[in-house]
């Protein structure tokens, strides 16, 4: 006689088998997908557009219709990466059709750039239309098009470690081709010049500080649409450096759209895309997407006119922009932390960079800056962990 309760246990054991396999084999996929997309990252702001992927997510990043239209799509990539496959362009021949990247190729790594990494998204209406958007975006869809322009903002902190103050320095560009000309501009000149190094104010030596004020005349050459924002707190009081760090880097990008807005250098309706230099990803991962939550709540409840795109901590390695944010949050804290007397190669390039952004005898830390390429927000702390401006 069969035993059913042994029948019994046994179909649910390979139940149990076979869902543990697909959680495994689920775990695995975004694994490979988490790498995957930091690669690309890594790859597009390292200037690099070799590879078909590449070089969809730069046409993304730098031309938002791309982003709702295949069309616009194919014809900025045809363009851009192939135009000495195509005669005219007004259209396509057979001829030349055999010649170029296929439309489906592009559709998929479209999709999978959009889709798996959530980089570059579409609309909420193409979204929606491509089947793609969830049912929580679905009942709160916001009425913004692809089209708006994107500021792209690289920012790393200062003064955990040392000094008597907590520092967020930040590049923002308020155009995403100006940027992507930054980068490229960049790794040619490192190309040519022979210069392997990477740009990080705590691995300046004295015999490279002619190459790093080079880098700095590089970044600033004809970058009427980059501008320098930063905020500082005194750590006096502080008890919790983390949560303080938090709510500093909320209130850099909260304050600084809406001072680009005010100013005119960039005005509402736009996207935002963030990169933080990253030292934990995962924690970090998780702080950006509170402050990316956080950020869109607070900013539409004023203007309704911000849509938050990627936020992510990336490495700072090959990232040429993240490592300026870096040498412009570490010559803040060089300058507001600077002793007389004791001066050398790296008080050299903080001045030399602050000379550069007209940046005159700042060290006081009591009081705000700005000039037409430079915000810096001053605050204070009102008990351990909150932050208020003065």
């Amino acid at each position: 006689m069969i035993d059913e309760t042994n029948v019994a246990e046994d179909e649910l054991d390979h139940e149990n088998g076979a869902a543990n396999s697909n959680a495994e084999k689920r775990r695995k996929k975004e694994e490979r997908s988490k790498i995957a997309k930091h690669a690309l990252l890594q790859s597009l702001y390292s200037g690099k557009a070799e590879s078909v992927s590449e070089r969809v997510a730069l046409v993304l990043k730098l031309n938002t219709k791309a982003r709702n239209n295949e069309i616009e799509l194919y014809k900025d990539y045809w363009t851009t990466f192939e135009s000495e496959n195509l005669s005219s362009n007004q259209g396509v021949n057979f001829e030349e059709f055999l010649k170029i990247t296929r439309p489906m190729t592009l559709t998929r790594m479209r999709a999978k750039i959009q889709n798996e990494f959530h980089l570059f998204e579409a609309d909420d209406t193409i979204k929606k239309r491509r089947g793609v958007l969830s049912e929580e975006k679905r009942s709160e869809m916001l009425d913004m098009q692809a089209s708006f322009p994107v500021f792209s903002v690289f920012a790393d902190e200062s003064g955990k470690t040392s000094g008597e103050y907590l520092i967020i320095g930040s590049l923002w560009f308020a155009d995403a081709r100006s940027e992507i000309q930054t980068i490229q501009r960049i790794r040619a000149w490192k190309t040519e010049s022979k210069i392997n190094h990477e740009f990080h104010f705590a691995e300046l030596s004295p015999n490279q500080l002619e190459e790093y004020k080079a880098f700095i005349d590089l970044l600033l050459t004809d970058n009427h649409t980059l501008s320098f924002k930063a905020a500082i707190v005194k750590k006096s009081g502080i008890k919790n450096t983390h949560n303080a760090l938090f709510h500093l880097s909320l209130f850099l990008l909260r304050e600084g759209i809406l001072h680009e807005n005010s100013t005119g250098n960039a005005k509402l309706p736009r996207r935002i895309e963030v990169s933080f230099d990253s030292e934990n990803p995962e924690a970090d991962k998780l702080r950006l997407s509170t402050i990316k939550t956080l950020l869109h709540s607070e900013i539409n409840d004023v203007e309704n006119r911000l849509r938050c795109e990627s936020f992510e901590p990336v490495d700072s390695k090959g990232n040429h922009l993240i490592q300026s944010a870096d040498l412009f949050a570490a010559s803040l804290n060089r300058k507001l932390n600077e002793r007389p007397g004791k001066l050398n190669h790296k008080d050299a390039l903080a001045d030399h960079l602050f000379q550069k952004l007209g940046i005159i005898q700042y060290a006081a830390p009591n009081v705000g800056f700005e000039n037409n390429a430079v915000k810096i927000f001053s605050l204070s702390t009102i008990n351990s962990d909150d932050i208020i401006v003065t």
